[in-house]
């Protein structure tokens, strides 16, 4: 399935409960989502302490810990087609009683996918990437300050920073998103995803931010692209009680 877009949404639980919310998640919540004509894929994601203190953020919804959990469902087609779908979806949960006792959603949104970028090290095609396997991930969130560089934005994107970070060991690849009912309007997500854990990226990438700071390549010319948050995500496989 060729993948149009995607609902990111950040949430957290009550303290002790990550064994149980697991078990949901894998046997009800993500299955009864992914079962959607319009969902091609779930998957969950976990910031442990570490990766939370990797966190930069600049007065983001998530600032302070929040949403230590993530969960994304790729989507393909008619993305208002989707949205009727899921939210269709969560009524029948919600009315027979199946969600999860205390889970507060911090963030949640969707997202038309605007473009894909990989490593040179990955070989499928593009309609292939959003697939990729991955041991986790890094959302950035950002727009620009004026609308009218919009395009100037998007270019330092293409041909500096993606190439730059994508060329990091443990950065595989990156899908970029615009919120949906608002494209152009210079609003974007980033979706890196991390083929090692992801604190041995964030090492990697450390090493490198300096050197690309010195050469004039990052951040964005004249300041025109403000991030809000980077965050990352460690995988949580199926049946896996993050950690």
């Amino acid at each position: 399935m060729r993948v149009s877009g995607v609902t990111i949404s950040f949430l957290d639980i009550p303290a002790g409960t990550d064994a149980a919310f697991a078990q949901w998640c894998d046997h009800d919540h993500v299955p009864e989502i992914v079962s959607l004509p319009a969902v091609a894929a779930g998957r969950r994601y976990f910031a442990s302490p570490d990766l939370l203190a990797r966190r930069a953020s600049q007065g983001h919804v998530l600032d302070g810990g929040k949403g230590r959990y993530c969960s994304t469902y790729l989507l393909s087609g008619d993305l208002d087609v989707a949205r009727a779908q899921i939210a269709e979806r969560a009524k029948a949960l919600i009315a027979a009683g199946r969600t999860f006792p205390g889970r507060e959603v911090v963030f949640s949104k969707m997202y038309r996918l605007t473009g894909v970028y990989k490593s040179s090290r990955v070989e499928v095609g593009d309609e292939a990437v959003p697939y990729l396997g991955h041991q986790g991930i890094q959302v950035a969130f950002g727009e620009v300050t004026n609308p009218a560089n919009a395009r100037t934005a998007t270019a330092w994107w293409d041909e500096f920073h993606y190439p730059d970070m994508l060329s990091v060991p443990g950065w595989l690849a990156a899908l970029k998103f615009e919120p949906v009912g608002e494209e152009g309007l210079g609003k974007f997500m980033h979706l890196f995803l991390l083929d090692r854990p992801p604190e041995e990226a964030h090492v990697e990438l450390q090493k490198v931010v300096q050197g690309w700071r010195r050469a004039g390549r990052s951040p964005s010319p004249n300041g025109i692209y403000r991030r809000s948050i980077a965050a990352p995500f460690a995988l949580v496989t199926p049946n896996g009680t993050a950690r």
